[in-house]
């Protein structure tokens, strides 16, 4: 307006007014965009700030030589519009690009130094007079200041449409005032190509115009650069005092700068009361150094941006101090710190936690039910569920299949093995703790409860409290509404159980508890099909493989749905002869009277097994064969639903076997009844048949014999009773027969001996004994008289040896009584190796005459006191060959004579008289050879004295297996060495 009123009194003062009122602004705006430049940050606005004062500058180099001012040597308009354009087109041209300033960066020495260069260049041109002439004086403007004019005007509407495009990322009012001011430039541009003298009214609305543009610029730039950033300053002041937790900004050696309401507040001190004061102290732990606190050290370590978090045990508190950079001004580093108060959070958090695990375990158990067929396979996905989740430090689950104590571990985790065996006893025993705990489950519900140290003596508790288990849960698992299963859980968290656990916990409970008894009622509906299948492919075997001919018909429809091999069998007919009961009657029943007599017991039997659910027997009567024979049989039906099994009994081989019976029966009978020999029949050790020849031999009659014991009529003499019962225990473990002799008594008082041949029959349907009877009594007589004679002869016989013997003896006295020591310790080494008695005995017999042979040696030899000649040695080894001579033809029970012919022999054929080796040798041979040794050894000789049993005993150890026999040595050793046997003298 003032400017206006300038224009009444000269166009100059007005031109002077206008273009300084620009100027004025455009300086200001820059001056106030450099200043706030460091706190706002908005590169954009500092552009436009610095385009429109270095613009500012040429207008007011334009305004001291405009027209009339008469600076210049010359009063030309034609500088001072140079000037404009040079201006406005610098103005334009930096508008244009200013729009990338909006997200990026510029360096403001860089921006001036460019700038300072394009207006020194500028105004250079327009001094040398190389700028394009813009106005002519006496005509006006020139076609090139008019189109450099539009070409203005075309680069500030783009400007203008890219500011359009990028509202987005400008504040709502600068866009508005920055594209006022670009109108406004447009329009001013618009009146400067329409005048024609400097001072026209074209000009004058051109210069208020761009007064207005350069205002809305500068109130832009002072609503982004002062009025926006002191508004949020202000905002950022009341917010953060509204910050609910306590806010500091301290130095990197934690001295407090500034701190908001909540961290007076929180420390009940005024806020001059913490300036300067160390943060430490306040707002971390006191009892820790502030060489130890983890924030102060990372702050003091020059760490500009981290979250820490404090524990603080008095009282108990759990910090989160968030840390982040604060510059302030002359580069002094700070620190923004905001303590928060996170215990109830992290309480929260962990409770979250907990009930996600558990969460999480409901969900994969569900997923293991959808996925498991058996239970086994359930169980351990549950238990691998519960362990992965490590919300449990342990935990079991144990199963019972009956329902009933003890449960038996099936999964275990977190538990020794040493006290696994506690855990077993303890879910045994209905006394302990646990076992308490299990026997008052009920279906679905969770018993939660402290583990205390005076609990009890109950082991398993104690393990416990040694592991510090601070609560536990005991899990059920149902089938059926029976308790099949625990899952006992354990943790060391007193506070893990809470309603909400135990409610998840109990819906999986529920789950696993409902999955069980679907598998159980799966597993027995599938028992129940394999078991109809079972029984079905059963009844088909039995069926076709019964030895009895069976039928099986369906009497409702008639037809006839099957017949076992043994009916084919035995009626010769298939199922394709007798398709239906129509053709069954037909067939089988060759007589229509017979046919309507049993159709009728038919009819009537299968009202009877309905009625009584019994089977249904027919009398015996005749069926015709396929072949045209008739069997005699009966019938059992049994009826099943619509269903008849019709067994058959077939009696015609019995009835014909009968007749055969009744006929063998009595030809065994006139058989019996006239054998010369004494039969009788015993059943429980009494007599229930005698044949007359028995009754003869005994004296006896049948009446005074039947139905008593057997025993009453023989002698009650233990070891006869004895022989008795061990033959009739033979005979009852089925022995084909039993031979023995027992005495029986006569009826005239004599002793018989009877030997009896009993054997096991058939008597009546019954078993029983038959027994043949023969009187051996004058047999046994005459066996008595015989061993008498074979005694008698025996006894001859060893006196002509032991005669012989002792002629031997004579002839070599310095050996006497070789022979016998020889037999005796032959005797008893063959009873060492096992022998039987009579054998062992024969060797001491045979032992008497085994040097017999020596009758044949000069007794000079036999008698030399020195070493003997090899020829005389010669003449008394020919002993042995000459005692085979002398007894080679009296006949012996044994062969003695080889067996003295042989006992010089040795295994490896080194003896003599043959050389024979090993089995070559008789035994009895090889046992004197020993023998002889040990005894010759250990007595003196003619030509020495003894050596002793120890020599003899080294002898045969040294040559055993070579010399003398292996087990006849290992037999001597045992009888000398173990049982101490003395050698008889």
């Amino acid at each position: 307006m003032v400017c206006l009123l300038g224009a009444q009194f000269s166009y100059l003062l007005f031109h002077a007014m206008a273009e300084l009122v620009s100027i004025v602004i455009a300086f200001t705006a820059l001056i106030v965009a450099t200043n706030s430049r460091g706190f706002t940050k908005n590169h954009f606005v500092y552009y436009v700030a610095t385009v429109i004062g270095w613009c500012a500058g040429l207008d007011l180099l334009h305004a001291l030589v405009f027209q009339g001012m008469h600076l210049l040597p010359t009063n030309s308009a034609n500088p001072p519009t140079e000037l404009w354009i040079a201006a406005r087109f610098l103005q334009a041209a930096a508008l244009l690009v200013s729009p990338l300033f909006l997200k990026h960066v510029i360096r403001a020495v860089h921006l001036h130094v460019v700038l300072g260069l394009i207006t020194a260049c500028l105004v250079w041109l327009i001094a040398t007079d190389h700028f394009p002439t813009m106005y002519v004086d006496g005509q006006g403007l020139t076609p090139l200041k008019i189109y450099t004019e539009y070409v203005i005007i075309l680069m500030l509407s783009a400007t203008l449409f890219f500011y359009w495009r990028m509202r987005a990322v400008m504040s709502p009012r600068l866009f508005n005032y920055i594209g006022a001011a670009l109108v406004a430039m447009i329009f001013s541009e618009f009146a400067f190509t329409q005048y024609v003298s400097v001072i026209a009214t074209a000009n004058l609305v051109g210069h208020v115009l761009k007064i207005f543009a350069y205002w809305f610029i500068y109130l832009g730039l002072v609503y982004s650069t002062l009025t926006r950033p002191f508004s949020m300053l202000s905002r950022v002041s009341s917010t953060f005092d509204s910050i609910p937790d306590p806010t500091l900004v301290v130095t990197l050696e934690g001295a407090v700068l500034q701190a908001n309401q909540a961290a007076c507040t929180w420390v009940n001190t005024p806020l001059e009361g913490l300036i300067e004061h160390a943060s430490h102290n306040l707002f971390h732990d006191p009892s820790v150094a502030v060489q130890s606190c983890p924030v102060c050290v990372r702050i003091a370590s020059g760490e500009a941006l981290f979250t820490e978090v404090v524990r603080i045990q008095q009282p108990e508190r759990i910090l989160e101090c968030n840390i982040a950079p604060y510059q302030i001004d002359n580069g002094f580093q700070a620190r923004v710190e905001v303590v928060r108060d996170i215990t109830e959070r992290d309480r929260a958090s962990k409770k979250i936690q907990d009930l996600t695990y558990l969460y999480e375990m409901l969900s994969a158990t569900n997923r293991a039910i959808v996925r498991c067929n058996t239970r086994g396979e359930l169980l351990a996905a549950l238990f691998d569920t519960m362990v992965k989740g490590n919300a449990f430090p342990m935990l079991f689950i144990a199963m019972t299949d009956t329902g009933a104590q003890p449960l038996r571990i099936i999964h275990a985790h977190g538990f020794s093995i040493e006290h696994l065996s506690d855990l077993a006893t303890s879910l045994a025993s209905t006394q302990s703790v646990l076992g308490r705990l299990i026997q008052n489950l009920e279906a679905g519900k969770i018993i939660s409860l402290p583990v205390t140290e005076k609990e009890s003596d109950d082991p398993w508790v104690d393990y416990l409290y040694e592991e510090k288990i601070t609560n536990r849960a005991v899990v059920p698992l149902m089938v059926d509404n029976r308790l099949m299963g625990v899952m006992g859980l354990y943790t060391r968290d007193i506070k893990l159980f809470d309603a909400q656990q135990l409610l998840l916990l109990e819906q999986m409970s529920s789950d696993v508890s409902f999955a069980l008894s679907s598998m159980h009622a799966s597993e027995r509906t599938e028992q129940a099909e394999q078991s109809a299948k079972l029984s079905e492919h059963r009844f088909s075997e039995i069926f076709d493989a019964s030895p009895s001919p069976l039928q099986l018909m369906n009497v409702k429809t008639g037809k006839m749905l099957g017949l076992n091999r043994a009916f084919q069998l035995w009626l010769g007919y298939t199922l394709n002869d007798i398709p239906n009961e129509q053709a069954w009657f037909e067939l089988a029943y060759p007589t229509a009277q017979l046919q309507t007599q049993l159709r009728a017991a038919w009819t009537q039997s299968i009202a009877n097994a309905r009625r009584d659910h019994r089977a249904q027997n027919s009398p015996e009567f005749s069926i015709q064969a396929k072949d045209g024979s008739m069997r005699v049989c009966t019938g059992s039906m049994t009826l099943v639903g619509d269903e008849a099994i019709i067994a058959w009994t077939d009696l015609s081989d019995i009835r014909a076997k009968e007749r055969e019976l009744i006929a063998s029966e009595k030809h065994f009978r006139n058989m019996i009844e006239q054998s010369v020999a004494g039969i009788y029949v015993r059943r429980n050790g009494r007599f229930v048949y005698v044949n007359p020849r028995y009754c003869e031999i005994t004296g006896w009659s049948p009446h005074e014999l039947l139905d008593h014991s057997v025993l009453d009529f023989t002698t009650s003499d233990p070891d006869n009773i004895q022989n008795i019962q061990n033959a009739w225990a033979d005979l009852e473990a089925e022995s084909p027969s039993v031979t023995y002799s027992v005495p029986v008594k006569h009826k005239s008082g004599q002793w018989l001996e009877l030997e009896l041949h009993a054997k096991a029959i058939d008597w009546d349907g019954q078993i029983a004994h038959i027994v043949l009877v023969d009187d051996i009594t004058e047999r046994k007589r005459q066996e008595e008289k015989i061993a008498q004679y074979v005694r008698q002869l025996e006894g001859s016989m060893e006196s002509t040896l032991r005669a012989i013997s002792s002629m031997v003896d004579m002839r070599d006295p310095y050996t006497a009584g070789h022979e016998r020591r020889v037999g005796l310790i032959a005797s008893e080494i063959a009873h060492e190796m096992g022998w039987a008695t009579e054998r062992s005995k024969s060797l001491e017999l045979i032992g008497l005459v085994h040097d017999i042979g020596k009758i044949a040696v000069p007794i000079e030899i036999l008698t030399k006191p020195t070493r003997l000649t090899p020829l005389e040695m010669q003449l008394v080894q020919g002993h042995a060959q000459a005692g085979y001579d002398i007894l080679k033809n009296v006949s012996f029970p044994l062969p003695i004579a080889d067996i003295i012919g042989q006992h010089h022999e040795r295994m490896d054929g080194s003896g003599y008289p043959k050389g024979l080796k090993g089995d070559q040798i008789l035994a009895e041979a090889r046992v004197l050879a020993v023998a002889d040794v040990l005894e010759s050894m250990s007595s003196h000789r003619p030509y020495r004295a003894a050596l002793g049993i120890d020599a003899a005993m080294d002898e045969l150890k040294k040559n055993r297996s070579t010399l003398y026999d292996s087990e006849v040595v290992d037999a001597a050793i045992r009888l000398i060495e173990t049982k101490n046997y003395k050698l008889p003298t």
